[in-house]
């Protein structure tokens, strides 16, 4: 369709179409007039009470063809007073605003198609991201000691992990580890004369899919089957590993479960759980969370946080929390209170790097499993912009134990 300008020498020249919507992910659709281009991609919708200003600003638009335009200057009907013209650019304005309210509506449904979570296959992996916008990296690749979240963001896309320092190469983003017998699944280089012996974690049917539900939260979900290879690549653990994420009601904040569902592998008997102070499923925090950070424990905490290298405190939820260079970050770790050993054993340090680890207490007492029955360990994150304050990290837990 092609509308045309009366200008006060009353010389009609044609200019483009006022609207054309082409339905598709991120494509445009873009208004016209003389004086002013608005362009809108299918997530934004041009204003109605704007257009209608436009629409209402003195009758300049036309869409009558050529030969009808000679009659639009007829004398006003006796019975309506309305004259000719006065009838096309009504016309015109009713054909007009129905384009655009139609546009306006095919705009808002294509942008359902590409708006909420979305899941990418990577060569060694599976990124998820949120509109557009990245949300975190899993990493399983063959040649890997482990399976891990290699990135996290906070909503605004700020990256809280870190993958592999030279300090520690055995940290990986967050990551699940531990020793199960005499084999060590936490670190990845062997001490004196080759002790411990270093596990391997093999990762296998790696899946992920998004989930819509009328009620409730849309919710992306990563599931992988792990097997704890031991000497020889003989498996010592299978394990079913689930994670979990979704947006809180104000999409202010991410809310993430990770479940590990342990059993013991080639018909073993049992199995004993070990390892260091620090090992269960342990979060390196990049630069992004500055030293100068603070760790927040829950109400039901066994102690006040005293030294800045180390801490082992139990508490049901532990939050780290820095300004850095911006608007700062937070990042809570909540333990379910159907864990064994709840309230979880938080190791936290912030010198000389940040590290939070929900532990077992594993080295005071080893955890034996038997295979007659799986042992089944669940913990959530909450990660959001900005520092959080006590209050508001509780009511987070709150909704995580509701949503889990």
């Amino acid at each position: 369709m092609i509308f045309r300008n009366r200008s006060c020498s009353k010389k009609a020249r044609p200019i483009p179409a006022p609207l054309t919507p082409r339905i598709g992910p991120r494509r445009l659709a873009t208004l016209r007039t003389r004086s002013l281009t608005c362009s809108w991609a299918a997530s934004r919708v041009l204003p109605l009470p704007w257009a209608m200003r436009l629409i209402g600003s003195g009758g300049k638009w036309c869409s009558m063809p050529r030969h009808v335009r000679s009659n639009q200057h007829k004398p006003a009907s006796p019975a309506t007073g309305v004259s000719g013209s006065q009838r096309m650019r009504l016309h015109a304005r009713l054909i007009f605003t129905a384009t655009l309210v139609l546009s306006a509506f095919l705009c808002t449904l294509s942008r359902g198609e590409d708006g909420g979570f979305r899941a990418e296959r990577l060569s060694d992996g599976v990124m998820v991201t949120f509109d557009g916008k990245p949300v975190l990296e899993y990493r399983s690749a063959k040649d890997a000691y482990k399976p891990y979240v290699s990135k996290l963001h906070t909503p605004s896309g700020v990256q809280l992990l870190v993958d592999s320092p030279p300090d520690h190469v055995h940290h990986h983003g967050l990551m699940f580890g531990l020793s199960v017998n005499d084999v060590d699944f936490w670190q990845e280089r062997s001490g004196v004369d080759g002790l411990p012996s270093i596990g391997r974690q093999r990762g296998d049917d790696l899946q992920c899919h998004v989930e819509s539900r009328d009620e409730g939260p849309q919710k992306f979900v990563v599931t992988q089957v792990v097997d704890w290879l031991g000497r020889e690549n003989r498996p010592l653990v299978h394990e079913r590993r689930n994670l979990t994420g979704w947006h809180e009601k104000s999409a202010k904040c991410l809310l993430l479960t990770w479940s590990s569902q342990l059993s013991p592998a080639d018909s073993r008997e049992s199995i004993a759980l070990r390892g260091e102070r620090y090992v269960g499923l342990g979060m390196r925090f990049s630069q992004v969370m500055p030293q100068a950070g603070t760790f927040l424990f829950a109400n039901d905490r066994s102690a006040e946080p005293k030294d800045r290298n180390e801490n082992l405190i139990r508490a049901s939820w532990c939050a780290y929390v820095a300004q850095g260079s911006g608007a700062g970050a937070t990042v809570a770790m909540f333990g379910n209170p159907a864990n064994r050993r709840h309230p979880t054993l938080w190791f936290s340090m912030v010198e000389p790097f940040s590290y939070l680890s929900a532990t077992l207490d594993l080295h005071n007492h080893e955890l034996p499993l038997r295979s007659e029955k799986s042992f089944e360990l669940t913990y959530g994150m909450a990660v959001a912009d900005g520092v959080l304050g006590h209050g508001e990290i509780q009511r987070l837990y709150q909704d995580w134990l509701q949503q889990d």
